[in-house]
């Protein structure tokens, strides 16, 4: 599985980073999407 073109094994040692850099991705990507919609 990757992340933005990042294989997960490489970046287990950020994992908690990763996860909230995720999150705060996805909510950026879905409100874009409501407002656009």
């Amino acid at each position: 599985m990757k992340i933005l073109g990042v294989p997960l094994e490489q970046s287990q040692t950020m994992t908690i980073q990763n996860e909230f850099e995720r999150r705060v991705i996805l909510l950026a990507a879905l409100r874009e999407f409501l407002m656009h919609a």
